[in-house]
Formats: structure tokens, C-alpha cells, sequence
């Protein structure tokens, strides 16, 4: 008898389980101009709604990063750059790094190699499809700006687990 396995398709790895995480986690997409949005979002935003807020943003290469910082102005939670493999926590702010993509597999966000070489970025579809197989219902996705496709697909995969989808308008 032989086992079946199945493998995430974009890295050719196991499959990640179900999520242990036992709140939802709330995906938001966004190009480099939505951090207006994100600003206005988080003042808005309770800093004990026993969520965890993962930012996925269109961020340049180019350039050291500081939203992290920004962020962290308007909010009480605390405001992470995500660096290497790091374990979700309600009531906390989790934000990509440039140059990289985010997948989330056991309660962990993990961080990958951004390969754009000329191609369309698709950082927040990946993020979103990996919350919407690990987290299921409990899987939240906002996009909040952008003119291209990225997140699209992920907000598909996000309704078909049963999770929560928004846009803005």
C-alpha cells in the first residue's frame, strides 16, 4: 500500500497540516501606496481583538524597509518584519520583508526567496493561498490598493476554505 501524499506546488514540499492556531489570522495585501490604508486600519483597530495581522506589501528590493515602523505608530500590537521562520501570536502585526515571500504552515509564517525576475509580483496570492490551506475558516484576506492581479486568486482560495474575504473599494 502506498501512501499519498500531497505536495505544495509551488515548492514540491509536503503539503502543510491543518493550522493548530486556535483565532483567525487576517491576511492584507496592498502595492508600496497602500500604507495610507494600513495606517487608517490599524488606528481603527483594537489592539486586543485576538486576531493575528499578516501585511503582505509590493516592497522594493531596493530599499531597507521601514513600515514596520510606521505601523507601529498607530497601533498598541506589537509590529514585526518578518525575517526568518516565526510563530503567530494574536494581537500582533506581522509584516513581509522586501525581497521575500511569506507562506504560513503550522502556526508559523515562513519566509522564502522572492524569484520576480521580470515577472508580475505575486507575493500576496501565495501568502493567501497558503493561510486559506492551513487555516481554513479561520483565514481572513483583505486587499486594501493596487492596479494588478496579485491577490485575486488567493481571495478565491480564501472563499472556497470557508474564510473571509474584503476588498477595498
Amino acid at each position: 500500500m502506498t501512501a499519498n501524499t500531497s505536495t505544495d506546488s509551488t515548492a514540491g514540499q509536503p503539503a502543510p497540516g491543518p493550522s493548530t492556531l486556535n483565532f483567525p489570522v487576517v491576511g492584507i495585501g496592498a502595492s508600496a501606496g497602500g500604507i495610507q490604508a494600513l495606517l487608517r486600519f490599524f488606528e481603527q483597530t483594537p489592539g486586543d481583538v485576538d486576531m493575528a495581522f499578516v501585511i503582505v506589501l509590493h516592497l522594493s528590493p531596493k530599499y531597507e524597509s521601514r513600515v514596520d515602523e510606521v505601523i507601529q505608530r498607530v497601533t498598541t500590537m506589537p509590529v514585526t518584519q518578518v525575517l526568518e521562520q516565526t510563530r503567530i501570536e494574536k494581537n500582533h502585526v506581522y509584516l513581509i520583508s522586501p525581497s521575500n515571500d511569506l507562506s504560513m504552515a503550522d502556526g508559523h509564517l515562513r519566509v522564502t526567496r522572492a524569484e520576480r525576475q521580470g515577472r508580475a509580483p505575486v507575493a500576496i496570492d501565495r501568502f493567501f493561498r497558503s493561510l486559506a490551506d492551513v487555516h481554513g475558516a479561520r483565514a481572513m484576506s483583505i486587499i486594501l490598493s493596487g492596479t494588478g492581479s496579485d491577490g485575486t486568486v488567493g481571495i478565491g482560495r480564501i472563499k472556497e476554505c470557508g474564510g473571509i474575504a474584503l476588498a477595498q473599494t
